[in-house]
């Protein structure tokens, strides 16, 4: 028997957010080539959630770590509170160097927050950098291992490549 020793990077992925759907989705991810920072302000949110390749990050304030990441990151925010995904939202448009920026949400929370970032002064180039809402068309559901198989799906399509998977 041989085995072939298959040599990959890993692509830096910031995940703010530590809900039931998360909570679904890192354990899928963390067995693809994804380097994860998981981050939330609620201490008690990653009890048990020991993943590989995967960093737990308990931040008073999630929004001061968006400066911590290099360029070219892929960040998904996932937060219990619609005011910190928008304060997350408009801190990672303005660096304007994100490798992706996805948002959990509908098309109207989209249409709310672009409203809202462009009034905070975000030019309409910036606003085009958000995914949202995020997950493979034709994967629907409302459960949280529905929307995380279905946010899963796009990061590993669209973000890790071919030979890599």
């Amino acid at each position: 028997h041989f085995l072939e020793r298959i040599e990959f990077e890993q692509v830096k992925l910031v995940i703010f957010g530590a809900g039931h759907v998360a909570r679904a989705l890192v354990p899928m991810l963390s067995q693809h080539a994804f380097d994860i920072s998981w981050i939330d302000s609620r201490p008690g949110q990653f009890a048990g959630c020991d993943w590989p390749g995967t960093e737990t990050i308990v931040a008073e304030n999630p929004r001061d770590r968006v400066a911590d990441f290099a360029k070219g990151t892929l960040y998904l925010v996932m937060t219990h509170s619609h005011e910190l995904d928008e304060e997350l939202c408009f801190e990672i448009l303005s660096r304007n160097d994100a490798g992706w920026l996805g948002l959990i949400g509908s098309m109207s929370k989209r249409k709310r927050f672009e409203h809202r970032l462009r009034k905070r002064g975000l030019s309409e180039a910036r606003l085009a950098g958000l995914t949202c809402p995020v997950g493979m068309a034709g994967i629907t559901g409302k459960r949280p291992a529905t929307i995380a198989l279905s946010i899963c799906a796009q990061l590993v399509q669209e973000k890790i490549p071919a030979e890599w998977r």
